[in-house]
């Protein structure tokens, strides 16, 4: 996966970044999960505190267009961001926090 930033926007209202990136990848369509993961890692985040807003990929392309906010503090992004993303969010975490277990167990 090949991630690069278009635009990066230092938004000091809502006390955030907002990252627009293109994702280039080789096999199947990246996860939400993975794009956090990734691109938390190449832009040394706290990938807790990034949220994929959007991720869109324009028909019979390769390429993604992901839209992305990374806070200060988990405060702030409870409070800024709707509901249902931060939802989801916590869902994937109690998700992965259950294959670590199972995991474990083997």
């Amino acid at each position: 996966m090949e991630i690069k930033i278009r635009s990066e926007t230092e938004n000091s209202t809502l006390s955030r970044k907002e990252i627009e990136c293109y994702i280039t990848s080789t096999g199947s369509t990246p996860s939400i999960k993975e794009v956090t993961t990734e691109v938390s890692k190449k832009m040394s985040m706290n990938p807790d505190l990034v949220v994929v807003v959007k991720l869109e990929q324009p028909f019979g392309t390769r390429r993604q267009i992901a839209y992305i906010h990374y806070y200060e503090d988990e405060k702030k992004m409870r409070r800024y961001e709707p509901k249902y993303l931060l939802d989801r969010k916590a869902k994937r975490a109690a998700a992965e926090k259950q294959e670590v277990k199972a995991s474990e167990v083997q």
